[in-house]
């Protein structure tokens, strides 16, 4: 039985190469191995890293994608996983023959805090040598939906004095994959941003390995006359395009890298509406939020045109000055334009859609949590199919006279937790920008 959200369907797996453990199907000539209906009923599994259910030693898991507002950087997913340890099967080949599943009189720690016959733990027994290592995949599925795909980065082991033994995982995605890699010097001759990401991609020195990207078109027109200097950061140049272009760029939550320039962030129609009436699906909290964190009075946008050159468009809010003194926003060092008027004109367009949308302060519902535990099938695999850049319709009536609030917002980050107590979601959201 999972021992994670026992109300809501889980299933937690890393990929393993059980070949050496198991039946494998080793060779395509093999007598044995090679055939694809063997007699006498036995399966032999195709050799190579194959997903493994872990989801009955998962104590609880988390995962954290996206950001918490518009405007700032996406960064890398991650995902920790708990995992009982008690028979040794999640211990690194690094940490064997040192007695670490023993009690210290020779016998080995139980779940239930006895001790069992004495073990002996001098070889993998459970997945094999060489499984327990940094680089394997693993994946989380929730009501039927994945909600993270990554690669462990770390295996840190716990030893409680409750007795407790647990392996702690911690993953990340595919941004964090485009983070350890840096760019030769070039200058690059792609105008629009999603075919410069995929030209990058291609590049020798990055080589990405995380499957085909969904990369979109893209609005602005990127300059071609600044070169890539050598041992840039590839993660940070790719999120410099979509901050010229105003748009999203993430691994999505089947590790897919994506990007979303800014007119189509948007999904034509709402992919899930979220109530406290009971009406549509139920929400435990909602935060509300009318502050300056997100009020600016002046916008300042530039653009680099040639080396050692740069256009730049400010513009402000007499009124907005006057309220609340002067705030301002830089919106600088963007790659627009191939020529000066060119950048003039789509620094103009940004500049003023950003002072329009926040030289005034507005009531923005920003966080919505959500308990899988208290909705039906169907609505859990809605909020768990949920992805970034979805737009969420948010029905809510706060109590203390505040008037009912019916808009439609944009999903900038998910968060799950799934433990014994239950599974919660938590969604970081934005308003619908439209330029």
């Amino acid at each position: 039985m999972a021992v994670v959200s026992l109300k809501v369907t889980e299933l937690v797996e890393i990929f393993f190469d059980l070949s050496a453990v198991s039946n494998a199907f080793l060779t395509l000539s093999d007598a044995t191995y090679g055939l694809l209906a063997p007699s006498g009923g036995t399966d032999y599994t195709l050799a190579g890293d194959i997903a493994v259910d872990v989801t009955a030693q998962c104590h609880s898991y988390s995962v954290s994608r996206g950001r918490s507002r518009e405007l700032d950087q996406i960064v890398a997913g991650n995902a920790t996983l708990r995992l009982k340890n008690y028979d040794g099967r999640f211990l690194p080949d690094a940490f064997y023959n040192l007695d670490l599943l023993e009690d210290g009189t020779g016998d080995a720690i139980t779940e239930d805090g006895g001790a069992s016959a004495t073990i002996t733990v001098d070889t993998p027994t459970t997945y094999g040598a060489g499984n327990i290592v940094p680089g394997k995949r693993v994946r989380i599925t929730s009501a039927t939906k994945v909600i993270f795909d990554g690669t462990i980065e770390t295996w840190n082991l716990d030893y409680a004095a409750d007795r407790s033994v647990t392996t702690t995982v911690a993953a990340t995605d595919s941004l964090a994959q485009l983070a350890r890699k840096t760019l030769t010097l070039h200058t690059p001759t792609d105008t629009a941003p999603g075919a410069r990401i995929t030209t990058m991609l291609g590049r020798d020195e990055i080589g990405w390995p995380g499957g085909n990207p969904d990369v979109g078109t893209g609005v602005s027109v990127l300059g071609t006359t600044i070169p890539v200097t050598e041992g840039t950061n590839a993660l940070q140049y790719a999120q410099l395009i979509a901050k010229s272009d105003i748009g999203r760029i993430f691994a999505s939550r089947n590790n897919i890298l994506t990007y979303r320039d800014r007119n189509n962030l948007v999904q034509a129609s709402s992919s899930a509406t979220f109530s406290d009436d009971g009406a549509a699906i139920n929400f435990q909290r909602a935060s509300l939020a009318y502050s300056s964190e997100l009020l600016y009075t002046d916008v300042n946008v530039g653009g680099t045109l040639v080396q050692g050159g740069t256009v730049n468009v400010g513009t402000s809010s007499a009124t907005a000055r006057t309220a609340y003194g002067i705030r301002a926003l830089d919106y600088t060092g963007l790659l627009i334009g191939t020529t000066a008027a060119q950048a003039d004109s789509q620094a103009t367009l940004i500049a003023g859609t950003l002072l329009g949308y926040y030289s005034t302060p507005m009531a923005r519902v920003e966080m919505l949590d959500v308990s899988l535990d208290a909705l039906g099938a169907s609505n859990q695999s809605v909020v768990t199919g949920l992805e970034l850049g979805d737009k969420v319709t948010v029905k809510w009536t706060p109590r203390g006279g505040l008037e009912a609030i019916n808009s439609d917002f944009i999903v900038e980050g998910i968060a799950h937790q799934a433990d014994t107590g239950g599974h919660d979601a938590k969604l970081s959201l934005s308003p619908v920008l439209a330029f």
